[in-house]
């Protein structure tokens, strides 16, 4: 299934990729999270957000809700009960509307990467994460799986990604951009098979809202 832009022994064990590939070990944690999501249908995931930018003083703290039903997706993040920020993916699009500047970023979806999410989690195929990241994978015995992301991709935006999982549910995940500037998503709900109205999935926009052609694969402002 794909998921449309988001880790036992004695002792900790850090796998790591070499120049020549992926690990087995990472390869197969990719199958495992995978094969567990293989039969999702549907997602209901609530989150807060933690945005620390180079240009701001303190911190930024927002909450999210991200729902998904099989190739359909819609996340809206609030900030002080405002939305900042909506994604909506599902016709071969997806769509960034920032309401503050009443301003839509269309993509399309056409076989090539989608734009980088701001929830990594659905930046795009599970399986697909070994070949365009350099992974580096912890698991230690009672702590949580963690799995560390480098895109292999020189101009894109993001510097890294660390994502932590509970029996391959996604609790944190932590993104750096090039830049230095963090966002920070701590999971709260991840309800899999959750019920979800058709209505949720849909992003309603305003008449005057202006729409701007992005670019595949470098979208996603952070």
């Amino acid at each position: 299934m794909k998921i449309v832009f988001g880790l036992l022994c004695a002792l900790s064990v850090s796998w790591t990729l070499a120049d020549e590939g992926v690990s087995a070990e990472a390869r197969a944690f990719l199958a495992d999270w995978s094969a567990a999501m293989a039969d999702v249908r549907s997602l209901r995931v609530r989150f807060k957000q933690t945005k620390t930018l180079r240009l701001l003083r303190k911190p930024r703290v927002s909450e999210g809700l991200t729902v998904l039903k099989g190739e359909r997706l819609h996340m809206t993040v609030t900030r002080g009960g405002q939305p900042e920020i909506e994604l909506a993916v599902g016709g071969g699009e997806a769509r960034l509307y920032y309401p503050k500047r009443k301003t839509v970023e269309v993509y399309a979806l056409d076989g090539g990467p989608p734009p980088e999410s701001p929830f990594p989690l659905f930046s795009g195929d599970v399986a697909q994460l070994a070949e365009t990241h350099a992974l580096e994978l912890t698991r230690t015995p009672g702590e949580l799986d963690q799995l560390v992301m480098v895109p292999k991709d020189p101009e894109s935006k993001t510097a890294r990604v660390v994502m932590r999982f509970r029996e391959f549910k996604v609790v944190e995940v932590e993104q750096t951009t090039r830049r230095g500037d963090t966002v920070k998503i701590e999971v709260s709900e991840f309800a899999v098979n959750a019920e979800v109205a058709e209505g949720e999935l849909e992003l309603e926009l305003p008449d005057d809202v202006k729409v701007v052609e992005g670019v595949s694969g470098r979208g996603g402002k952070q």
